[in-house]
């Protein structure tokens, strides 16, 4: 869908009242773009779905984007060009191939949040020919957490045009 304005407020707990936003199972060949995600545990959360996800914004959520692929069929994302602010993980990646991070802004403030606000910006496990480039990540304890990843020469964590810019990361 375009355009989308995603709101739910907190609830009395101090707790996002959503569990997720948007959840998909088997699909392929989705595009979300220009969305906004606010106050939810995931904004997307995602099984065995191919999908892209661009000029979004999500805010006060804990965990932007979570992707599980098991079917080597769905692989192949793309997330660009969207804000994360207010997070515990901005994106997640268990089991990832081929997909594509590239010029997303975590935490568009260095001077501002904390990095117990925003702890990961990007955590990829267990994954294979990924490429994250020319990101900006301010001001997370963790910019990129990546735990048995990339072990294929396809996989690339630098740059296209600028590379990724850590700022004030106790983590790179």
């Amino acid at each position: 869908k375009h355009n989308n304005p995603f709101f739910e407020g907190i609830g009395t707990s101090g707790s996002p009242n959503n569990f997720f936003f948007i959840q998909l199972f088997g699909v392929k060949q989705i595009i979300l773009n220009q969305n906004n995600f606010e106050y939810a545990r995931y904004a997307i959360i995602s099984y065995d779905a191919r999908y892209s996800v661009a000029n979004s914004n999500f805010k006060d959520i804990e965990i932007g984007i979570w992707m599980w692929t098991a079917n080597a069929g769905y692989f192949g994302h793309v997330f660009r060009n969207n804000i994360f602010k207010k997070y515990l993980t901005g994106i997640v990646i268990p089991a990832g191939s081929y997909d594509k991070i590239v010029k997303n802004i975590f935490n568009p403030d260095p001077n501002s949040g904390s990095q117990n606000e925003n702890r990961y910006g990007i955590s990829i496990y267990n994954s294979s020919s990924l490429t994250i480039v020319d990101n900006e990540i301010n001001r997370n304890l963790v910019g990129v957490n990546c735990k048995n990843s990339g072990a294929t020469l396809a996989s690339l964590i630098g740059f296209e045009t600028v590379g990724n810019t850590f700022t004030k990361c106790q983590y790179a």
